[in-house]
């Protein structure tokens, strides 16, 4: 072994070839590469420590590595103990920033979406957390979460996307960081949460009405045009599903086959709106159009009821139905998919033989109130007469 290591022979020693300085050994392996250790004694223990792998880690660097060990071995304190007490030192320093937070909520949240049902419908719910995470994480990743204050999450986060125009989605995202910084103060991390006084701290999304066809006699030629359409049988049965079921657009197209259970079809939480299941009774008539549309695209009883056209793997384009109905002659202006709703509300509504709360029910609507709150009926029975109500009175204004 050579006592003094030179560069020059780092870059020419063979494989196998071993030196030594100052407690310092330096083996040479294939390509160049070599390892630098320190051999020592700790409490009359025999320790080697890793001083890092050449070229990587130059001589000098090595050098400075072996003389910070041996200050700390004359300080009585172990320099691999040190080492791993810095190593996990900084792995809570990275756990305690915004990136860390995100990455440890999202792989909470996976564990219980997927305990929670569907594989596919726990990528879903994370494919969402992590698209709403997206918006905070390009100016807090490497903030640590202590010195994130609400105005913080306001002027970094929320206003640029109020700013856009994205009021919907700056109101997802507060919402979201809001249950992550919750986890934060639960696992310890912080005392409390910055995101919840943001509540009312930017402009609320304005609802607009979506255009709806409400008139009865252009009710009837909406289903005769939905009857008799020509293009795909799948899209059709989908526009007439809709308007038998009053599901929003999208909580149809991402339907599963696993969702329908007899007369019943259950939208599962995480694709609705109000937070909890919502259960359609189903009429007659949807439940034929189901039937029929198993031929098609449920024969192994499973998968999406509308897949793309593309792939089985994801649901029908949101644009397919409103696509559909521009092909019938609608305008975007006269109606579209989600207006289906507004169809079914303003029949049922005006034909007084309904009360408001099986109507609102049915349209998974929720009371805001305390009664509201309270009221855990969904009255199934009053649903299911009404759902065959609305198909029967669709057919006779079709008819008509």
């Amino acid at each position: 072994m050579a006592k003094r290591i030179t560069d020059a022979a780092l870059r020419k020693a063979d494989p196998g070839t071993k030196f030594y300085e100052d407690s310092m050994t330096f083996e040479a392996k294939d390509g160049g590469r070599g390892y630098f250790r320190l051999n020592y004694r700790f409490h009359g223990k025999r320790k080697t420590l890793s001083l890092g792998i050449y070229p990587t880690v130059s001589l000098s660097d090595a050098r400075r590595k072996r003389d910070d060990a041996k200050r700390l071995l004359a300080d009585g304190v172990d320099p691999s103990a040190e080492r791993k007490v810095q190593r996990d030192m900084g792995r809570q320093n990275a756990a305690n920033t915004f990136a860390g937070l995100s990455k440890e909520y999202l792989e909470h949240l996976s564990n219980t979406a997927i305990a929670g049902g569907t594989r596919k419908r726990g990528k879903r719910t994370l494919d969402k957390a992590d698209q709403l995470t997206a918006h905070a994480a390009k100016t807090l990743n490497r903030m640590p979460l202590v010195e994130i204050k609400p105005l913080t999450i306001l002027e970094n986060v929320l206003r640029p996307l109020e700013a856009k125009g994205k009021l919907e989605t700056a109101r997802r995202t507060r919402a979201f960081l809001e249950r992550m910084f919750d986890y934060a103060v639960i696992t310890g991390r912080i005392d409390a949460n910055p995101a919840s006084p943001l509540k009312n701290a930017i402009a609320a999304p304005v609802s607009t009405p979506r255009p709806a066809i409400t008139d009865p006699a252009e009710v009837g030629a909406l289903v005769r045009a939905i009857r008799n359409y020509g293009g795909n049988r799948e899209t059709a049965i989908g526009l007439e599903l809709l308007m038998l079921t009053a599901l929003r657009p999208g909580e149809l197209r991402q339907s599963e086959w696993s969702f329908i259970s007899g007369d019943i079809w259950t939208i599962p939480t995480e694709l609705t709106k109000m937070r909890r299941d919502h259960r359609v009774p189903l009429s007659r008539q949807a439940i034929a159009l189901l039937d029929e549309l198993r031929e098609y695209t449920g024969r192994g009883c499973s998968g999406y009821l509308f897949p793309a056209v593309t792939s089985t793997k994801r649901p029908m384009s949101e644009n397919t139905l409103n696509g559909a109905l521009a092909r019938l002659g609608y305008s975007k202006d006269q109606v579209v998919s989600h207006g289906m709703r507004s169809t079914f509300s303003t029949i049922c509504h005006e034909s007084g033989d309904w009360r408001s709360e099986v109507v609102e029910a049915s349209l998974a609507h929720v009371d805001g109130s305390i009664k509201g709150i309270y009221q855990r009926s969904d009255f199934m029975r009053e649903r299911a007469e009404l759902m065959q109500w609305y198909a029967d009175k669709l057919d006779t204004l079709a008819s008509a």
